[in-house]
């Protein structure tokens, strides 16, 4: 039978999920955020690693960075949010209806309310804010979304939808990508809908405010 993991290194788990919402993340860091010397913080993740928790990206012979694993995110019981389904960071995709699982302690790492739920991203034109595809992003639902924040959008005209910047020009929105390799989207104003915002995401650098900055 594998060894269990200790409440100690759940929590080393739970400090390398909530620091790499900001960017890579290093075993310094780690060791930093938990009050630990480098050489204790060495010895846990190499353990983690070994159980299949950790997953350390050597980038040379005395730099790596670190992420949590699906195993570690089993484990730490991620799970009360209902995954929506998948949202486009690229073409648009036909919206679902029906839950795809659940995610349950994601206040733990986002202000999650009563309502919010996940989508999980494809397509990579939203790799400029550091969603790449397949990760999950918290959705708050609305319509009031400030002008310029990342927005689920509903096309209703092909009962589409994507994850975008949104911006108003005239009598027309803007549908704005975090790739310069993609041109901006534009739509008649009856024919789109906004149904929420980016709120959260599983990894990457905090979004840009406006596609000025």
């Amino acid at each position: 039978m594998p060894p269990k993991i200790t409440e100690k290194r759940k929590e080393i788990l739970t400090c390398l999920l909530k620091l790499s919402q900001k960017g890579p993340v290093t075993s310094a860091d780690l060791a930093r955020a938990m009050k630990k010397t480098p050489q204790a913080m060495h010895q846990h993740i190499q353990a983690l690693e070994e159980m299949g928790y950790i997953t350390v990206h050597r980038l040379t012979d005395r730099s790596a960075t670190l992420t949590i694993s699906e195993k570690a995110e089993r484990e730490l019981g991620l799970g009360a949010l209902p995954i929506a389904g998948q949202i486009a960071a690229g073409f648009p995709l036909t919206p679902s209806d029906h839950n795809q699982g659940f995610m349950s302690r994601l206040s733990d790492f986002f202000d999650a309310r009563e309502g919010d739920f996940l989508l999980k991203v494809q397509g990579n034109s939203m790799i400029g804010v550091g969603i790449y595809p397949g990760d999950m992003v918290v959705v708050r639902p609305g319509t009031e979304i400030p002008e310029g924040e990342i927005a689920v959008v509903l096309i209703k005209s092909d009962n589409l939808v994507t994850l975008k910047r949104w911006y108003m020009e005239a009598d027309e929105v803007v549908l704005v990508s975090e790739n310069p390799t993609m041109e901006p989207m534009r739509y008649r104003k009856e024919d789109v809908a906004l149904q929420g915002q980016l709120i959260g995401r599983m990894g990457g650098k905090p979004p840009r405010k406006n596609r000025h900055s």
